[in-house]
């Protein structure tokens, strides 16, 4: 029994020690030094709430984390944090954690100018750390977390969220993987991410990116080596509004809601990426049509310059005017060719629009704005055309045919040879087009075949073998057709609507 008595002490001893490492600690007290710490280990001013600890196993706890932005405002916000302690580290009256569990976060990361994201600084300030040999962390889990990227530089400021994200990264199996919700725009896509590899300093990793709405899937393999990623994937069946919705959201343009019913069928993506050019080529049916974009971007101090071509083979319209970000009352089906297509990435993306190609339009139907029918009730050929279309006002015009070339620059589109056709009506154009403005100004010369004899006698008698002219001015929404003597038109002007006219 005596021989058991220094035992005991040594036990009662130890256990001692071990209890009392907490109290000789006193985690409070280390407030100013584990926040040094952190703000140094990130380059950003951190401010941390109540710390505690437990004691087995031994864990230190953050009541609330905060990290700051240069102006002040929070980078990310986390209600509470875990970090197993190292055990061997408390004896020598270290904190020095394990791993991190962050429950509970809201990060905001902000798109610069230059399409580049705040994120990317200050987390890259700390790649070298957590690849250290003295970096003690092998794990960090999160839960009930949201991702805010928030774009303020686009034409009308947008923001993409990630909602319900959990997850977690294993540096020591060199794996990572993350779920979440996408509920900034559009319809709610699940989304998942799975990848194993090295993800900091001098990143090697290959994981699948994969977004699930409902009954479809979209999946995107992505290989990255040393500065070089590769994406290749795509989805057998996807709504086309919610890929227009990462369109509008890298190209900072304005998104229409006019192909919230169509869909992309066999959608297949090839990006590569290397030093700030990107290459990238996708096809995709949509609603019976073909469509093919082929193009590269590169970055520049102003911001990413996209240049690309366009082929498009009986593609819904309302798909067109979608990408466009335009709700135009306009169906038919669109084959088009579209060549050299530029456009700058920045808060004024259509300022920048310059390119050139063919449009053609058939079998569609357009319902005029009501304040332009308005316009229109003393046009001396309104009594027609009420006989002519007579659901007009409510339905729209029918459309038989409507083509153009056209070229741009600095998002001002100019035509010379724009035809449009329904039924027994033909028309030629030839003027402007104001992208930014949604303007358009132009002269229309109008003829009017009518074979109905009864129709035929409502057309004023001089328009019955001459073509009327007109000035067509005004916006998408709100446009006017003003009428203008031949003679005041200039023979240059004249001889392009002929030329038009007859050709077709």
């Amino acid at each position: 029994m005596k021989r058991l008595i220094p035992f005991v002490l040594l036990i009662l001893l130890l256990l001692a020690g071990i209890f009392a490492i907490p109290f000789l600690l006193r985690p409070e007290s280390h407030r100013t030094e584990i926040t040094n710490a952190l703000t140094k280990l990130l380059k950003r001013p951190v401010v941390i709430g109540a710390i505690s600890m437990s004691y087995w196993p031994p864990t230190l706890h953050v009541g609330k984390m905060v990290v700051m932005k240069e102006d002040g405002n929070p980078a990310l916000q986390i209600e509470s944090a875990d970090a197993p302690l190292d055990v061997s580290a408390l004896f020598h009256l270290q904190f020095l954690a394990t791993g991190l569990q962050l429950n509970h976060w809201v990060l905001t990361t902000l798109r610069k100018a230059d399409g580049s994201w705040d994120v990317q600084d200050w987390l890259s300030s700390s790649t070298t750390s957590s690849n250290g040999k003295t970096w003690p962390i092998q794990e960090i889990t999160w839960k009930g977390g949201e991702l805010h990227a928030v774009d303020p530089f686009a034409s009308a400021p947008q923001e993409v969220v990630i909602g319900t994200m959990d997850g977690r990264l294993s540096l020591k199996q060199g794996a990572i993987m993350t779920t979440g919700v996408f509920t900034g725009l559009g319809s709610p896509a699940k989304l998942s991410f799975n990848a194993t590899g090295q993800f900091f300093s001098q990143p090697k990793w290959s994981g699948d990116f994969q977004l699930t709405d409902q009954a479809n899937s979209c999946t995107l393999h992505v290989d990255k080596q040393a500065g070089v990623t590769d994406i290749k994937g795509g989805s057998p069946h996807w709504a086309l509004a919610n890929a227009l919705i990462f369109i509008k959201f890298y190209s900072r343009a304005t998104a229409g809601d006019s192909s919230s019913a169509l869909t992309l069928d066999n959608w297949q993506l090839h990006a590569h990426g290397d030093l700030g050019h990107l290459t990238f080529e996708q096809s995709a049916g949509i609603s019976g049509g073909l469509s093919e974009v082929k193009g590269r971007v590169d970055a520049q101090a102003s911001g990413r310059l996209a240049h690309f071509d366009v082929a498009l083979k009986d593609i819904p319209v309302e798909a067109v005017l979608g990408v466009a970000g335009e709700n135009i009352p306009l169906s038919g089906k669109v084959t088009a060719v579209g060549k050299d297509f530029e456009l700058l990435l920045s808060s004024r993306t259509s300022n920048t629009f310059k390119g050139q190609g063919y449009f053609e339009l058939k079998d569609g139907r357009y319902k005029l704005p009501d304040i332009s029918v308005k316009k229109l009730a003393k046009a001396k050929t309104m009594p027609y055309l009420k006989k002519k279309y007579p659901d007009f006002e409510q339905n729209g015009i029918p459309v038989t045919k409507l083509t153009a070339h056209w070229q741009a620059k600095d998002g001002k589109v100019s035509i010379d040879d724009g035809f449009f056709m329904s039924m027994d009506i033909q028309a030629a154009w030839t003027g402007n087009i104001d992208i930014p403005r949604q303007g358009l100004d132009g002269t229309l010369r109008l003829q009017l075949h009518e074979k109905d004899p009864k129709l035929s006698s409502s057309i004023p008698v001089k328009y019955r073998t001459q073509p009327a002219y007109g000035r067509l001015q005004g916006t998408w929404q709100e446009w006017f057709l003003r009428a203008v003597a031949s003679s005041k038109i200039p023979a240059a002007t004249q001889s392009k609507l002929r030329k038009t006219i007859n050709q077709k």
